[in-house]
C-alpha cells in the first residue's frame, strides 16, 4: 500500500548520518589497507608453541596451538579418515573426521581430519606408539558423530596443520598402553569358543548379543589405506534380526563381552568402532542413544558414568539426485573411549555390555538436526526395520 511504503522511508536528517558513517568507515578500510606493507604464507613454526597433556586443556587454549604430550590413537587401525571417499567434499555430506586420541593419564580427545587433506588416506596407515602431536585446539560440533543433535563430541577437538604434527612412532612397541583382549575380524574370519560365543583375535574372552533371537556375520568396514581403497569387505561383524529392545521386559538388549583384567594397569578402557544400519531406507530405525554397562558376577550390572553415546545409522544415497540422510548419517564407523573403574582392574572375570538405553530413534530418513532424533522403535515395525549394529574393532587396554 502507499501508505505503507511512506511509513518505512528514513528522515532526511538519518538518511544524511547513515551516508556519513558509510564514508567514515570506508576511509578507515582505506587506511588499515594501506598500513600492510608485505604478506608472508605462515608456517607450524611461526606459531607459540605450549606443551601439555590432554587434561591439562582449559578454554583459554581454544583457537591456540598446542603440543599435546604422550598422546596415542585409541583405534590406529586403517587410515585417518575411515569412511566411504564418496560422500566426502560434497552437499550434505560428511566435511571432516574425527579420530579418537588417548594417554595414559585417561585423557581423550578427538583429532578432526578435512575431507580434503591430501595426506588422509597416503598408503602410510596410521602411528600405532605414542609421541607428541600438535595443532590448533578448537571446540567443534560435529552432529554425524555427536551425542546430541546439537553435535557435541567433547568440548576440545585438535586441528593438527600438517601431516608432520603427528609426531607419533609407527610401532605398537613404544605404546603406553597394553591391549588385553581385542576383536577385530582383520583376517576376515570369525573364531568361536566352544560355548558358540565369538572369540577374540587377540587375548581371551567372549563376545555375543543379549538377543536370544540375533544373528551375526561378517560384513564390510572403511579402513583402507588408500583413498581407491576406502572399503575393506568382511573386516565387520554385524549383529541383526534384532529391534535391540526387549519389549516384554522394557529394556535394552546389548553386545556383551567377557574377560580377564589379571595384569591390567591403570586407565583401564574400552576401546571400539562403531556404527548401525545397512545403508538404506528401511534399515535406519536402531536405537540411537546408547551405554557401557560392567559386572564382575556377569548377574549385577553398573551403569558406566558418562558412557552414554549417540550412535546414528550409515549413509546412503536416495534416488537419482543423490540425496543423502541429512545430519544423522555418518559414512564409516566412529570412535568410542571409555574409562573402566579402577575397581574392574585384577579381576578374573569381568562382563561388560554396550547396550541401547531407549527405543529413540531417528525422526526419519530426511530428519533434520531440528527435528532431531524424535522417532520410537515399536514392537509392531516391519522386520525389515530391524537396524544392525556394526563393530570394526572393540579392545579392552591398559597402561603397561
Amino acid at each position: 500500500m502507499p501508505g505503507d511504503i511512506i511509513g518505512l522511508q528514513r528522515p532526511a536528517a538519518d538518511v544524511h548520518r547513515v551516508a556519513d558513517a558509510a564514508q567514515d568507515l570506508l576511509g578507515l578500510v582505506e587506511t588499515s589497507a594501506q598500513a600492510v606493507t608485505e604478506r608472508n604464507p605462515g608456517a607450524a613454526s611461526d606459531l607459540i608453541r605450549k606443551e601439555k597433556s590432554i587434561g591439562q586443556l582449559t578454554d583459554e587454549d581454544i583457537y591456540t596451538y598446542v603440543s599435546l604430550r604422550e598422546v596415542e590413537f585409541a583405534l590406529p587401525d586403517g587410515s585417518y579418515t575411515n569412511v566411504n571417499e564418496g560422500y566426502f567434499g560434497t552437499a550434505n555430506h560428511t566435511s571432516c573426521v574425527p579420530r579418537t586420541l588417548c594417554d595414559k593419564d585417561g585423557g581423550a580427545i578427538s583429532m578432526l581430519v578435512n575431507n580434503k587433506t591430501p595426506w588422509r588416506r597416503d598408503g602410510s596407515g596410521m602411528p600405532k606408539g605414542k609421541g607428541t602431536l600438535s595443532g590448533v585446539i578448537v571446540h567443534d560440533l560435529q552432529p554425524r558423530y555427536g551425542y546430541t543433535n546439537e553435535g557435541y563430541i567433547g568440548r576440545y577437538s585438535v586441528r593438527v596443520l600438517e601431516k608432520e604434527e603427528i609426531d607419533l612412532a609407527a610401532s605398537e612397541s613404544s605404546s603406553n598402553r597394553q591391549t588385553l583382549v581385542e576383536w577385530n575380524w582383520n583376517n576376515a574370519e570369525v573364531r568361536t569358543n566352544a560355548d558358540g560365543t565369538i572369540a577374540p583375535d587377540r587375548g581371551n574372552g567372549s563376545l555375543w548379543c543379549t538377543d536370544p533371537a540375533a544373528k551375526y556375520l561378517l560384513d564390510n568396514e572403511y579402513n583402507g589405506l588408500t583413498t581407491s581403497a576406502g572399503l575393506n569387505s568382511k573386516n565387520a561383524l554385524k549383529f541383526e534380526n534384532t529391534y535391540w529392545w526387549d519389549f516384554a521386559e522394557n529394556t535394552g538388549y546389548a553386545v556383551a563381552l567377557k574377560f580377564s583384567t589379571e595384569g591390567a594397569g591403570a586407565n583401564l578402557s574400552l576401546n571400539f568402532t562403531n556404527s548401525q544400519g545397512n545403508a538404506g531406507g528401511t534399515s535406519i530405525y536402531g536405537p540411537v542413544y546408547w551405554q557401557v554397562e560392567y559386572s564382575t558376577d556377569g548377574v549385577n550390572f553398573t551403569v558406566l558414568p558418562e558412557s552414554g553415546f549417540c550412535c546414528r545409522p550409515f549413509v546412503y544415497w536416495q534416488g537419482a539426485g543423490g540425496k543423502d540422510l541429512s545430519y544423522c548419517a555418518v559414512p564409516g564407523y566412529a570412535d568410542r573411549v571409555f574409562i573402566l573403574p579402577d575397581a574392574l582392574r585384577n579381576r578374573p572375570e569381568v562382563t561388560l555390555l554396550i547396550k541401547a538405553r531407549s527405543t529413540q530413534c531417528i525422526a526419519s530418513n530426511t530428519a533434520t538436526v531440528d527435528q532431531g532424533d524424535t522417532g520410537t522403535i515399536t514392537s509392531d515395525m516391519a522386520a525389515n526395520k530391524r537396524s544392525p549394529m556394526r563393530f570394526g574393532t572393540i579392545a579392552v587396554k591398559s597402561n603397561k
